[in-house]
Protein backbone atom coordinates (compact mmCIF):
# COMPACT_ATOMS: atom_id res chain seq x y z
CA UNK A 1 0.00 0.00 0.00
CA UNK A 2 1.19 3.51 -1.03
CA UNK A 3 2.52 5.00 2.31
CA UNK A 4 0.56 8.50 2.62
CA UNK A 5 2.76 11.71 2.54
CA UNK A 6 2.34 14.50 4.85
CA UNK A 7 1.53 16.63 2.29
CA UNK A 8 -1.50 14.41 1.64
CA UNK A 9 -2.55 14.49 5.40
CA UNK A 10 -2.25 18.38 5.18
CA UNK A 11 -4.56 18.49 2.26
CA UNK A 12 -6.74 16.08 3.72
CA UNK A 13 -7.22 17.98 6.92
CA UNK A 14 -8.17 21.48 5.46
CA UNK A 15 -11.22 21.01 4.05
CA UNK A 16 -12.52 19.89 7.45
CA UNK A 17 -10.99 22.66 9.46
CA UNK A 18 -11.80 25.40 6.42
CA UNK A 19 -15.45 24.26 7.42
CA UNK A 20 -14.99 24.22 11.00
CA UNK A 21 -13.38 27.88 10.75
CA UNK A 22 -16.79 29.24 8.48
CA UNK A 23 -19.30 27.47 10.52
CA UNK A 24 -17.75 29.35 13.63
CA UNK A 25 -17.73 32.61 12.05
CA UNK A 26 -21.42 32.03 11.54
CA UNK A 27 -22.15 30.94 14.46
CA UNK A 28 -20.52 34.30 15.84
CA UNK A 29 -22.83 36.54 13.31
CA UNK A 30 -25.76 35.21 14.22
CA UNK A 31 -24.78 35.53 18.58
CA UNK A 32 -23.85 39.11 17.19
CA UNK A 33 -26.87 39.67 14.97
CA UNK A 34 -29.46 38.21 17.26
CA UNK A 35 -27.20 40.82 20.38
CA UNK A 36 -27.70 43.74 18.26
CA UNK A 37 -31.68 43.11 17.36
CA UNK A 38 -32.70 42.75 21.83
CA UNK A 39 -30.37 45.43 22.38
CA UNK A 40 -32.34 47.70 19.85
CA UNK A 41 -35.49 46.24 21.28
CA UNK A 42 -34.50 46.91 24.74
CA UNK A 43 -33.70 50.28 24.20
CA UNK A 44 -36.98 50.92 22.22
CA UNK A 45 -38.59 49.52 24.79
CA UNK A 46 -37.75 51.34 27.62
CA UNK A 47 -38.30 54.59 26.20
CA UNK A 48 -41.48 54.10 25.16
CA UNK A 49 -44.99 53.02 27.25
CA UNK A 50 -44.21 49.29 26.26
CA UNK A 51 -41.65 48.60 28.54
CA UNK A 52 -42.26 50.29 31.74
CA UNK A 53 -45.48 50.58 33.17
CA UNK A 54 -45.77 53.46 36.56
CA UNK A 55 -47.28 51.86 39.46
CA UNK A 56 -46.74 54.45 42.65
CA UNK A 57 -42.39 54.87 42.96
CA UNK A 58 -41.74 52.13 40.83
CA UNK A 59 -42.90 50.49 37.79
CA UNK A 60 -43.90 47.62 36.20
CA UNK A 61 -41.00 46.30 33.38
CA UNK A 62 -41.55 43.94 30.24
CA UNK A 63 -37.88 44.56 30.00
CA UNK A 64 -37.15 41.33 30.63
CA UNK A 65 -38.67 39.54 27.66
CA UNK A 66 -35.48 40.46 25.67
CA UNK A 67 -33.55 39.18 28.34
CA UNK A 68 -35.39 35.71 28.57
CA UNK A 69 -35.05 35.10 24.56
CA UNK A 70 -31.17 36.22 24.91
CA UNK A 71 -30.97 33.77 27.54
CA UNK A 72 -32.60 31.00 25.74
CA UNK A 73 -30.79 31.49 21.96
CA UNK A 74 -27.88 32.66 23.06
CA UNK A 75 -26.99 31.14 27.15
CA UNK A 76 -25.39 32.74 30.03
CA UNK A 77 -23.75 35.57 27.92
CA UNK A 78 -26.03 36.56 26.12
CA UNK A 79 -28.47 36.86 28.80
CA UNK A 80 -26.18 38.72 30.60
CA UNK A 81 -25.56 41.41 28.09
CA UNK A 82 -29.03 42.07 27.05
CA UNK A 83 -29.80 42.29 30.96
CA UNK A 84 -26.64 44.43 31.47
CA UNK A 85 -28.53 46.75 28.49
CA UNK A 86 -31.78 46.63 30.68
CA UNK A 87 -29.58 47.87 33.53
CA UNK A 88 -28.06 50.75 31.08
CA UNK A 89 -31.30 52.15 30.34
CA UNK A 90 -32.49 51.71 33.77
CA UNK A 91 -29.87 54.02 35.18
CA UNK A 92 -30.35 56.51 32.76
CA UNK A 93 -34.27 56.77 34.01
CA UNK A 94 -32.48 57.48 37.27
CA UNK A 95 -29.98 59.92 36.03
CA UNK A 96 -32.52 61.84 33.84
CA UNK A 97 -34.96 62.04 36.78
CA UNK A 98 -37.56 59.72 34.63
CA UNK A 99 -37.88 57.39 37.69
CA UNK A 100 -38.74 59.25 40.83
CA UNK A 101 -37.44 56.65 43.13
CA UNK A 102 -33.63 55.43 41.56
CA UNK A 103 -33.95 59.57 40.50
CA UNK A 104 -33.92 60.30 44.41
CA UNK A 105 -31.23 57.32 45.24
CA UNK A 106 -29.20 58.80 42.32
CA UNK A 107 -28.86 62.19 43.84
CA UNK A 108 -27.71 60.36 47.01
CA UNK A 109 -25.35 57.99 45.38
CA UNK A 110 -24.96 57.85 41.85
CA UNK A 111 -22.27 54.77 41.96
CA UNK A 112 -24.53 52.21 44.55
CA UNK A 113 -27.83 53.43 42.01
CA UNK A 114 -25.29 52.60 39.23
CA UNK A 115 -25.08 48.84 40.68
CA UNK A 116 -28.41 48.87 41.64
CA UNK A 117 -29.49 49.04 38.68
CA UNK A 118 -27.30 47.06 36.31
CA UNK A 119 -25.55 44.10 38.66
CA UNK A 120 -29.11 42.40 39.20
CA UNK A 121 -30.06 42.62 35.53
CA UNK A 122 -26.61 41.20 34.49
CA UNK A 123 -27.39 38.04 37.12
CA UNK A 124 -30.57 37.42 35.94
CA UNK A 125 -29.69 37.01 32.46
CA UNK A 126 -26.57 35.14 33.22
CA UNK A 127 -28.63 32.92 36.02
CA UNK A 128 -31.56 32.55 33.07
CA UNK A 129 -29.21 31.37 30.67
CA UNK A 130 -27.50 28.48 32.93
CA UNK A 131 -31.23 27.42 33.91
CA UNK A 132 -32.24 26.80 30.40
CA UNK A 133 -28.92 25.04 29.68
CA UNK A 134 -29.36 22.73 32.72
CA UNK A 135 -33.26 22.14 31.06
CA UNK A 136 -32.94 21.66 27.54
CA UNK A 137 -33.00 18.46 26.27
CA UNK A 138 -29.58 17.19 24.81
CA UNK A 139 -27.58 15.26 24.39
CA UNK A 140 -24.85 17.46 25.85
CA UNK A 141 -22.59 17.16 29.35
CA UNK A 142 -24.49 16.27 32.39
CA UNK A 143 -22.89 18.91 33.45
CA UNK A 144 -25.01 21.49 32.92
CA UNK A 145 -27.75 19.66 35.11
CA UNK A 146 -24.93 20.18 38.07
CA UNK A 147 -24.90 24.08 36.83
CA UNK A 148 -28.53 24.04 36.21
CA UNK A 149 -29.24 22.73 40.32
CA UNK A 150 -26.28 25.39 41.42
CA UNK A 151 -28.16 28.31 39.37
CA UNK A 152 -31.79 27.38 41.11
CA UNK A 153 -29.87 27.57 44.93
CA UNK A 154 -28.82 31.03 43.90
CA UNK A 155 -32.26 31.65 42.93
CA UNK A 156 -33.61 30.61 46.11
CA UNK A 157 -30.42 32.94 47.58
CA UNK A 158 -31.82 35.68 46.33
CA UNK A 159 -35.39 34.81 47.99
CA UNK A 160 -33.30 34.08 51.51
CA UNK A 161 -31.70 37.66 51.54
CA UNK A 162 -34.85 39.20 50.59
CA UNK A 163 -36.70 37.27 53.05
CA UNK A 164 -33.95 39.42 55.56
CA UNK A 165 -36.29 42.96 54.77
CA UNK A 166 -39.11 41.58 56.82
CA UNK A 167 -36.87 39.42 59.06
CA UNK A 168 -34.66 42.64 60.43
CA UNK A 169 -37.86 44.74 61.07
CA UNK A 170 -38.35 41.88 63.68
CA UNK A 171 -34.80 41.23 64.27
CA UNK A 172 -33.31 44.48 64.33
CA UNK A 173 -31.75 43.90 67.64
CA UNK A 174 -30.30 40.45 66.41
CA UNK A 175 -29.05 40.62 63.39
CA UNK A 176 -26.99 37.28 63.64
CA UNK A 177 -30.48 35.52 64.26
CA UNK A 178 -31.94 36.97 61.06
CA UNK A 179 -28.42 36.11 59.05
CA UNK A 180 -28.96 32.78 60.28
CA UNK A 181 -32.73 32.47 59.44
CA UNK A 182 -32.00 33.53 56.34
CA UNK A 183 -29.19 31.08 55.59
CA UNK A 184 -31.32 28.16 56.78
CA UNK A 185 -34.24 29.10 54.55
CA UNK A 186 -31.84 29.77 51.56
CA UNK A 187 -30.36 25.89 51.83
CA UNK A 188 -34.00 24.16 52.45
CA UNK A 189 -35.47 25.80 48.77
CA UNK A 190 -31.93 25.32 47.14
CA UNK A 191 -32.04 21.74 47.58
CA UNK A 192 -35.73 21.51 47.04
CA UNK A 193 -35.61 23.11 43.95
CA UNK A 194 -32.52 21.36 42.72
CA UNK A 195 -34.26 17.98 43.59
CA UNK A 196 -37.42 19.50 41.46
CA UNK A 197 -34.77 20.39 38.46
CA UNK A 198 -33.23 17.34 38.21
CA UNK A 199 -36.68 15.17 38.20
CA UNK A 200 -37.48 17.28 35.45
CA UNK A 201 -34.42 17.08 33.51
CA UNK A 202 -34.91 13.38 32.72
CA UNK A 203 -38.68 13.95 31.30
CA UNK A 204 -38.86 13.86 27.70
CA UNK A 205 -40.45 17.10 27.67
CA UNK A 206 -37.39 19.31 29.53
CA UNK A 207 -37.20 21.06 25.96
CA UNK A 208 -40.53 22.69 26.95
CA UNK A 209 -39.75 22.84 30.38
CA UNK A 210 -36.48 24.60 29.59
CA UNK A 211 -38.49 27.75 27.91
CA UNK A 212 -40.91 28.25 30.40
CA UNK A 213 -38.57 28.02 33.33
CA UNK A 214 -36.20 30.36 31.77
CA UNK A 215 -39.44 32.65 30.92
CA UNK A 216 -41.01 32.33 34.58
CA UNK A 217 -37.30 32.94 36.17
CA UNK A 218 -35.72 35.75 34.66
CA UNK A 219 -38.91 38.25 35.92
CA UNK A 220 -38.83 36.83 39.33
CA UNK A 221 -34.93 37.15 39.23
CA UNK A 222 -35.48 40.49 38.12
CA UNK A 223 -37.56 41.01 41.23
CA UNK A 224 -35.67 39.24 43.49
CA UNK A 225 -32.47 40.72 42.81
CA UNK A 226 -33.59 44.37 42.17
CA UNK A 227 -35.82 44.44 45.47
CA UNK A 228 -32.57 42.81 47.53
CA UNK A 229 -30.32 45.28 45.62
CA UNK A 230 -32.21 48.78 46.80
CA UNK A 231 -32.91 47.49 49.87
CA UNK A 232 -28.89 47.01 50.59
CA UNK A 233 -28.38 50.56 49.17
CA UNK A 234 -31.16 52.54 51.19
CA UNK A 235 -29.43 50.54 54.25
CA UNK A 236 -26.20 51.93 53.44
CA UNK A 237 -27.36 55.56 52.73
CA UNK A 238 -29.11 55.59 55.97
CA UNK A 239 -25.92 54.16 57.83
CA UNK A 240 -23.41 56.57 55.80
CA UNK A 241 -25.74 59.58 56.62
CA UNK A 242 -26.42 58.32 60.37
CA UNK A 243 -22.62 58.50 60.50
CA UNK A 244 -21.79 61.98 59.02
CA UNK A 245 -24.44 63.81 61.03
CA UNK A 246 -24.25 61.91 63.97
CA UNK A 247 -27.63 61.23 64.28
CA UNK A 248 -29.69 57.76 64.68
CA UNK A 249 -32.73 58.37 62.00
CA UNK A 250 -32.04 54.86 60.36
CA UNK A 251 -33.44 53.13 57.87
CA UNK A 252 -36.97 53.97 57.84
CA UNK A 253 -36.39 57.81 57.70
CA UNK A 254 -34.24 57.09 54.96
CA UNK A 255 -36.88 55.43 53.11
CA UNK A 256 -39.51 58.38 53.02
CA UNK A 257 -36.89 60.43 52.18
CA UNK A 258 -36.13 58.96 48.65
CA UNK A 259 -39.83 57.34 48.32
CA UNK A 260 -42.00 59.97 50.00
CA UNK A 261 -43.51 57.41 51.70
CA UNK A 262 -44.19 56.89 55.46
CA UNK A 263 -41.48 55.50 57.78
CA UNK A 264 -44.78 52.84 59.26
CA UNK A 265 -45.13 51.86 55.68
CA UNK A 266 -41.28 50.10 54.69
CA UNK A 267 -42.36 46.61 55.02
CA UNK A 268 -45.78 46.81 53.61
CA UNK A 269 -43.81 48.90 50.50
CA UNK A 270 -41.60 45.95 49.87
CA UNK A 271 -43.83 42.84 50.37
CA UNK A 272 -47.02 44.63 48.80
CA UNK A 273 -43.85 45.92 45.26
CA UNK A 274 -42.56 42.40 45.21
CA UNK A 275 -46.30 40.84 45.48
CA UNK A 276 -48.40 42.94 43.22
CA UNK A 277 -45.38 43.27 41.08
CA UNK A 278 -43.97 40.32 40.50
CA UNK A 279 -46.75 38.20 39.70
CA UNK A 280 -47.32 40.35 37.17
CA UNK A 281 -44.76 40.37 35.47
CA UNK A 282 -43.94 36.71 36.06
CA UNK A 283 -47.50 35.89 34.31
CA UNK A 284 -46.96 38.30 31.59
CA UNK A 285 -43.36 37.91 30.93
CA UNK A 286 -44.11 33.94 31.14
CA UNK A 287 -46.55 33.68 28.65
CA UNK A 288 -45.28 36.11 26.26
CA UNK A 289 -41.76 35.30 26.60
CA UNK A 290 -41.41 31.74 26.65
CA UNK A 291 -44.09 31.87 23.19
CA UNK A 292 -41.79 34.28 21.54
CA UNK A 293 -38.73 32.44 22.57
CA UNK A 294 -39.86 29.08 21.37
CA UNK A 295 -40.81 30.75 17.82
CA UNK A 296 -38.12 32.48 17.70
CA UNK A 297 -36.04 29.49 18.08
CA UNK A 298 -38.04 27.39 15.70
CA UNK A 299 -37.46 30.05 13.21
CA UNK A 300 -33.99 30.97 12.97
CA UNK A 301 -33.41 27.36 13.10
CA UNK A 302 -34.57 27.18 9.67
CA UNK A 303 -33.11 30.01 8.76
CA UNK A 304 -30.19 28.91 9.59
CA UNK A 305 -30.12 25.76 7.80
Amino acid sequence: MKAITQEQKSAVKKPASKKSSRTARSEQIYKLSVLGLLTAITFIMAFTPIGYIPIGALKLTFLTIPVIVAAALIGPAGGAVIGGMFGITSFIQAASGMSVLTGALFQLNPVLTFILCVVPRVLEGWIGGLIFKGLQKSRESEMFSYISNGAVIGVAAGLGIFSEVAIINHFHDDMMSAFFLSIILTLILGALLGLVFSIIKKTKQSDVFAYAATALSVPLLNTILFMSALYAEIKIIAMNANAASGLDEGFAATFTAVSGKSAGGVLSFFVGMVGAQAIIEAVVCFIVGSAITKALAVALKKVRK
